[in-house]
């Protein structure tokens, strides 16, 4: 700590007025003289110290003038004589809140109690009336670095001084020119380093006192100086206090003596300095002879004096590492690891509760790109904790917060929850203008000549090595031209590479896929067609022979399905002998034919039947004496009467011959008996058969069906020569379809036969010439492509009927979430039917209130029973109390709007609402 010159002066002064025989004084001590030379020293002693006394007092003084803190001009009544010469740097702190309330700056002006100030540097805000005034270092800053030399590229500008930090005095080989270094284990502050040296160290701190009750500060005041008579002794009495000393001094007068013998030259050495407890008496001994003094000096130390002012802002840690406002008087980092955080997030009320922003934005004052300058934040408690950071970029207005982009230095330990922070800064300066010249660009690690230079970071102004060039890539590199660089590489177009072609750009241009083929739509320009596995097939055909195999058209793909291929000569409207031929009766009568136009055997007389041949006609003589004379040897039946079977009746007690006719649809013979419907008959055949159940009596009986299984019931009357089709889908009923067949005999499968208005179903067109769509059954139907055709209304009701869902985003994706109205808005395309409603978040709540979201129609909810997402989950789905709507009918141009009605702990972000329904 460098001493007042005028204390310094003093001190010397005092040393040399001090008289060979001096051997201490205390509350009354007497120093013998010959003459008036004891009161020379007397007054001379007094003289100094009050010197002393005022120039210590001189380096602080204290304001009540009401000042805003805030950068500027600053204009203070203070005490008058005080050392504030312009030009020194002074601290400015409230006595109330040190910590919180801070300025700093150069004196520009000082006259009698007048002192002005341009604070260059302000913490906190308000206004105070309570200022002490402390003379101060100026604070370290780099200077703008000198305009780089003309050329390309400008050179940087020199880095800003630098506060380096760490436990024991700064190595020679720490830090460069102007920078500080603070020593956190004895507070003592170096700088700014000059060469390798950094000189001696400043103590920010006074010497620990002991504990007790602050006192007031030692005074030496001069009290009465009397003369006393000739020959008595010179006295110096305290009347006051040790820690006030008022000094009375009594000098005696005397006669001049006669001049004496010469002495030798008398010497004064300092020798001990030692501190004695607070509130001890000063003391002086000569530890040498009269003529060779050597003074041992014991001062006592004051007492501890008020906390001096605090150089850094100061806010409470909070380990949580969210990206969010870390809350009032509160910093986090971005990592749990100081060594890995990359953000530190600062409330914008530092721990005293001043809003501290403005200090917070100019961490990114400095024009030089990736380092803005060195933060540093320590551990109040346990300064051994702490952690350097480069400030690297821009600070973000976080709302309520900032963040700042940080890189990490060095540091050790890593802070408690609730730690008080220290945070200090020393700002890099701005970047030098860019010159016009070549700039500098530095190198990282060896590189051999020859090799690739390669941008070692993003930059620009670090170079690596990256490589020795290959003997190919020097031949291509030092091609003189294009044709060169052809050679070398030994390309020649349209052998090599591709020529250009505009055909060729115009396939590239399309958006390939499957089952897609391409064609011609101008010179140079192609087109993409569907193209079926089917349609390549064809499309490879040799010839129209292969075609028709490829098709397999068939009569009844052209609507002939059910025409013969018969020549016109067999046709029913033609006359001609039948040869083999198959006669339709219905449209053709045979009279005259008598048993003689048979051949022999075809009429059979015999009426037993016994050549059972398939080819021979029994006579009705012959059938009828059959049929008696099977009557005459068996039962006959005979009708019993009917038999509900709604109840499952077992089989009644029969002979052979007795028959039943179901009157009502079940089981006979139990429940497990066969199923009978209205008309079917039953007949005994065993005589004596008693009642009982299919099991017992069950083989007794034949069921006769009425209505047989699979049979086909025609209609009540058709048109004769109209073809028959199926009435229903059961296949058992057919109708007059009322389409006659065409006149003349059905053609064969080698028949031609001209059509005229018949309609094709499913034709296989053999040889197809002429075909129009009216030939395939298409003839209502327009060539219009399904771009253009219209929706029917049974279309658009379905697709009105259709789900579907308006998806809102509600917030970011990151931000957390908080309670209010309006998050969302939008109005309804068109009216809308609510069906469903759900929410989700990016990122779930962990505890707290249940997260509870409202839907508003035109400003009222149409939710009675709230959407809500539970602690931990992400979506409404899951939710222990579903939503339940109110109100589901929206009309075109309705507001929607989305609330917040509540949240939990505050970590839930990115919300997402969906209204589910259909158009009305």
């Amino acid at each position: 700590m460098a001493f007042d010159p005028t204390a310094l002066a003093a001190v010397a002064r005092l040393i040399a007025l001090i008289p060979a025989n001096f051997n201490g004084f205390n509350h009354q001590t007497v120093f013998p003289q010959t003459g008036n030379d004891m009161g020379v020293v007397a007054n001379a002693i007094a003289a100094e110290a009050q010197l002393a006394i005022n120039a210590a007092a001189n380096l602080a003084g204290t304001s009540t003038t009401s000042t805003a803190i805030g950068t500027g001009s600053k204009s203070f009544v203070t005490q008058a004589g005080k050392s504030f010469n312009v030009g020194r740097y002074v601290q400015i702190v409230s006595a109330a809140n040190p910590t919180t309330r801070q300025m700093s700056g150069q004196i520009t002006a000082y006259s009698g109690t007048s002192l002005t100030v341009e604070v260059t540097t302000a913490l906190g805000s308000g206004s105070a009336d309570d200022w002490t005034i402390y003379l101060s270092g100026p604070a370290g800053k780099g200077e703008k670095g000198d305009n780089g030399a003309d050329g390309a590229n400008g050179s940087n500008g020199a880095n800003g001084s630098t506060i380096l930090s760490g436990t024991g005095a700064p190595s020679s080989g720490a830090g460069v020119a102007g920078d500080f270094y603070l020593d956190t284990g004895t507070m003592l502050f170096y700088g700014p380093k000059v060469g390798s040296a950094w000189g001696s160290g400043v103590s920010l701190k006074g010497a620990n006192g002991t504990n007790g009750s602050d006192g007031a500060s030692a005074t030496i005041a001069v009290g009465d100086v009397t003369s006393v008579a000739a020959g008595q002794p010179a006295t110096v009495t305290n009347v006051g206090t040790p820690l006030a000393a008022v000094l009375d001094f009594e000098i005696p007068a005397g006669p001049a003596g006669v001049d004496g013998d010469d002495g030798a030259a008398a010497t004064i050495s300092v020798g001990t300095v030692s501190t004695l407890t607070p509130g001890a008496s000063a003391t002086v001994a000569n530890a040498g002879s009269p003529s060779a003094a050597v003074l041992n000096f014991g001062i006592p130390a004051g007492v501890q004096g008020p906390a001096g002012p605090v150089i850094a802002a100061s806010w409470n840690f909070s380990t949580t590492t969210t990206d969010a406002d870390p809350g009032n008087g509160n910093a986090r980092l971005n990592h749990a690891t100081p060594a890995s955080a990359t953000v530190i997030y600062f409330d914008n009320l530092d721990a005293g509760g001043a809003t501290v922003t403005a200090w917070l934005d100019a961490l990114d004052d400095s024009t030089t790109t990736g380092n803005k300058g060195r933060l540093r934040l320590v551990a109040v408690d346990t300064p051994t904790t702490f952690a350097d950071y480069r400030v690297t970029g821009s600070v973000v207005d976080g709302t309520g917060y900032r963040k700042v982009p940080v890189a990490y230095v060095a540091g050790n330990g890593t802070p408690s929850n609730a730690a008080r922070l220290a945070f200090s800064f020393a700002p890099t300066g701005d970047a030098g203008a860019a010159g016009a010249g070549s700039g500098d660009v530095t190198t990282a690690g060896a590189v051999s000549a020859g090799n690739i230079a390669v941008f070692a970071d993003n930059t620009g102004d670090v170079l690596e090595d990256g490589g020795a060039f290959s003997s190919y890539s020097a031949s291509l590199l030092g091609g003189a031209n294009e044709a060169a660089w052809k050679a070398a590489l030994n390309l020649e177009i349209g052998t090599d590479v591709q020529a250009y072609s505009a055909t060729l750009g115009s396939f590239a241009s399309l958006a390939t896929a499957a089952n897609k083929g391409f064609y011609a739509t101008g010179a140079g320009v192609v087109a993409e067609y569907n193209l079926t596995s089917f349609g390549r097939t064809l499309g490879g055909l040799a010839d129209y022979s292969a075609l028709k195999t490829g098709l397999a058209l068939v009569k009844g793909d052209v609507g002939l399905g059910n025409v013969d291929n018969t020549s016109d000569s067999t046709k029913w409207s033609a006359a001609a002998t039948l040869t083999n031929k198959i006669i339709n009766f219905a449209n053709n009568t045979i009279s005259g034919i008598a048993t003689s136009h048979f051949a022999a055997s075809v009429v059979d007389t015999d009426n037993t039947l016994a050549a059972d041949s398939d080819t021979r006609l029994p006579s009705q003589k012959a059938v009828r004496a059959y049929i008696n004379n099977l009557l005459a040897g068996a039962d006959f039946a005979s009708m019993k009467g009917g038999i509900n079977a709604s109840t499952n009746p077992n089989y009644p007690a029969a002979n052979a011959g007795d028959t039943y006719r179901i009157t009502t649809a079940g089981r006979i013979g139990g429940a497990s008996g066969p199923v009978v419907e209205i008309g079917d008959m039953v007949f005994c055949f065993v005589d004596g058969s008693s009642t009982g159940v299919q099991a017992a009596v069950g083989a007794n009986w034949n069921v006769v069906q009425t209505n047989i299984d699979g049979a086909v019931i025609g209609p009540a009357s058709s048109t004769s020569g109209n073809a028959a089709s199926f009435s229903n889908s059961s296949g058992k009923s057919i109708q007059d379809s009322g389409k006659a067949l065409p006149s003349g005999a059905i053609v064969g499968s080698t028949d031609i036969q001209t059509l005229t208005n018949k309609t094709l179903t499913s034709p296989v067109i053999s040889s197809p010439t002429g075909l129009a769509k009216a030939d395939v059954g298409l003839s209502s139907v327009d060539n219009t492509s399904d771009a253009s055709k219209p929706v029917s209304s049974q279309q658009a009701d379905a697709i009105k009927a259709k789900p579907e869902a308006f998806i809102l985003a509600c917030s970011d994706l990151t931000t957390a979430l908080a309670a209010g109205t309006g998050k969302a808005y939008f109005r309804l395309p068109y009216a809308f039917t609510l069906t469903a409603v759900k929410a989700s978040l990016l990122t779930a709540q962990a505890s707290g209130s249940i997260f509870t979201v409202d839907i508003n129609k035109n400003g009222t909810s149409v939710i009675s029973t709230k959407l809500t997402i539970d602690n931990t989950e992400k979506t409404s789905a899951t939710a222990a109390t579903p939503a339940v709507i109110s109100s589901a009918a929206f009309l075109a141009d309705d507001e929607v709007t989305i609330d917040i009605d509540q949240i939990g702990n505050g970590t839930a972000a990115g919300l997402i609402v969906e209204l589910i329904g259909n158009q009305s």
